[in-house]
């Protein structure tokens, strides 16, 4: 496996775990704490992929609300022009 075949995979298994913690944000509505923990846990990730180089768009089933994800990832969504946005958007491997 070469470098690039080894971020290819770490990027996908980094993108099903922010699937799965927009799920559970979602799912602890009445659950304060634990959103607070999954947002920590979310941007965290977040961050660690865009380190990485990563700058697409995730579905948006698949992002938290404006207000509380990674900042520099919603300045990249801000900015991008609406057909690049549909072009760049990354499906829900789940949906």
């Amino acid at each position: 496996m070469n470098a690039e075949e080894y971020n290819q995979m770490i990027s996908t298994g980094y993108q099903t775990a922010l699937v799965c913690l927009a799920m559970e944000y979602r799912d602890a509505h009445t659950e304060p704490e634990k959103r607070a923990k999954v947002i920590v846990a979310y941007n965290n990730i977040l961050e660690l992929l865009m380190g990485m180089g990563w700058k697409q768009l995730l579905d948006t089933d698949t992002e938290l609300p404006d207000e509380v994800i990674h900042k520099p990832y919603l300045e990249i969504k801000q900015n991008k022009p609406l057909d690049d946005i549909a072009r760049a958007r990354v499906p829900n491997p789940h949906s």
